[in-house]
């Protein structure tokens, strides 16, 4: 196993297996689909709203599985969490269709 420290959006890794995401973005980052391995599991909170504070979003935990070439969502619980700011859109942030 290895760790690496750095904003996991934009900071090069080698293919994974799991990747764990331990802050709210609005979308996966391109690179994390990317290096997914087939079998992979990528573990993601999705967050769009945001309380009063401002610095905690609301929204959903998803575990996204590849299997040969495909990604399989399952939702896992609810979640308030920090913002991932590599990866906030405000496109998605600010959609009245968006409310997770």
């Amino acid at each position: 196993m290895r760790v690496i420290c750095g904003d996991g959006a934009r900071i090069e890794f080698d293919r994974a297996d799991v990747i764990y995401v331990n802050a709210g973005a609005t979308k996966p980052a391109d690179a994390w689909l990317d290096r997914l391995t087939d079998c992979g599991r990528l573990v993601l909170p999705l967050t769009v709203g945001e309380f009063s504070a401002g610095d905690i979003r609301r929204g959903a935990v998803f575990r996204i599985d590849r299997r040969a070439n495909e990604l399989f969502t399952r939702h896992v619980s609810g979640v308030a969490i920090f913002p991932c700011e590599g990866t906030r859109d405000a496109e998605v942030r600010s959609s009245p269709r968006c409310r997770v």
